[in-house]
């Protein structure tokens, strides 16, 4: 099943990445940001980060792009694309070229984007929006970023990518209108694979 997914994912050659999308997060009891992806499988407070040599390539490609993130947030991805490159190099490859591609800013205050098919019924007030993406521009909260761990903001990121990859569906609203619409629920058990 997991090779299948991934499978998936290294077939996509475009991004699916035009719209307003998000990355969801969810405030524990003391008021923490976690990364909903890895809530969602109880991954938020140990997700796994290889303890592999940092790449000092992969490194620089990352911070040149995504200028604004701390050092340990900055290893913390280093490491987790350099543990995806040892396995699967394309999706790697795939993932910085994302990055990349990306206009990366922080933004005092994301506009709030409702997910179309959560898994956890999680309170409202416990409901947080961590990044947005708009068109070819993703903007990262910099209130929550400052309190993510490295490795959710490592997985926010990889999360933005790979969110802008899912394939959208096509959902017919009349017989003249036509939307294009992507689940998140892919893009969210790809990073829980991926964590």
């Amino acid at each position: 099943m997991k090779l299948i997914l991934l499978s998936l994912f290294l077939s996509f050659n475009l991004f699916a990445g035009t719209g307003t999308h998000g990355g969801d997060g969810w405030l524990d009891e003391e008021g923490k940001p976690y990364l909903y992806d890895l809530k969602e499988g109880e991954l938020h407070l140990n997700p796994y980060i290889a303890d592999v040599d940092i790449d000092i390539k992969i490194k620089e490609r990352i911070s040149n792009s995504i200028y604004f993130l701390q050092e340990k947030t900055l290893n913390a991805l280093t490491k987790k694309l350099v543990e995806i490159e040892n396995i699967y190099p394309s999706m790697a490859e795939s993932i910085l070229v994302g990055i990349e591609l990306f206009q990366w800013n922080l933004s005092d205050t994301i506009i709030d984007i409702k997910d179309e098919d959560p898994i956890l019924s999680i309170p409202i007030e416990r409901q947080v929006q961590l990044a947005g993406r708009k068109n070819r521009d993703i903007y990262i909260d910099k209130n929550y970023l400052s309190l993510l761990t490295p490795e959710n903001s490592a997985a926010l990121i990889i999360h933005e990518i790979i969110y802008a990859w899912v394939t959208p569906i096509k959902i017919q609203i009349s017989k003249k209108e036509l939307v294009l619409r992507q689940k998140s629920a892919n893009a969210r058990s790809i990073v829980r694979y991926l964590f």
